[in-house]
C-alpha cells in the first residue's frame, strides 16, 4: 500500500489530521496543490514526521508541489512589464484628475508637456532569470512583443 496526502488548499490545517500522519507508516509523498508551502506548516510537518519528511530512503515523505500558479503568475508579470513600460499609473492618475493633454511618445501636431517618457518594448531583448514554469511562458510572451 501506498498513501498519498493532498493538502486541499492553503486552509488545510482546519481539514486535515495532520497530527495522524506519523501514524501511516506507508505515508511516501504530501502534495500540496499551490506554490510553495508556508514555513510556519513546514515546521508543523517536520515535527510532527521528523527526518521521515523529505528523505528518500525507505519510510521517507517526499513533499511536492503542483505549480498551477504558472500561467496567471506569468501573466501577472506581463501585465506589470507593460504597466511599467507605458507608464500606465501616472498616466492613470492625470486622467482622473482630468488631465486630458497627451502624454508619452508625441505624435504629429501634439504637445507632450510634460513628456512621460514610454520604453518601446518592440526590437528590444528581455533578460529572463528563470526558465521554469513562470519564466519559459514570459519569455514566450517577450519574444512575440
Amino acid at each position: 500500500d501506498v498513501e498519498v496526502c493532498v493538502f486541499p488548499n492553503a486552509a488545510w490545517e482546519a481539514r486535515v489530521d495532520v497530527d495522524g500522519l506519523a501514524s501511516l507508516a506507508s505515508l511516501v509523498a504530501i502534495v500540496v496543490p499551490y506554490a510553495g508551502i508556508m514555513p510556519k506548516h513546514l515546521d508543523r510537518l517536520r515535527a510532527i514526521l521528523g527526518g521521515r519528511l523529505g528523505s528518500t530512503g525507505e519510510g521517507g515523505v517526499a513533499l511536492h508541489n503542483l505549480h498551477h500558479n504558472g500561467p496567471i503568475t506569468a501573466e501577472m508579470a506581463i501585465a506589470l512589464l507593460l504597466a511599467a513600460a507605458k507608464r500606465l499609473i501616472p498616466a492613470d492618475r492625470r486622467i482622473r484628475q482630468h488631465d486630458w493633454r497627451p502624454r508619452g511618445l508625441p505624435f504629429a501636431g501634439a504637445q507632450v508637456d510634460p513628456p512621460e517618457p514610454m520604453v518601446m518594448l518592440d526590437g528590444r531583448t528581455a533578460l529572463v532569470l528563470g526558465l521554469g514554469g513562470v519564466g519559459s511562458r514570459v519569455a514566450a510572451v517577450c519574444a512575440a512583443l
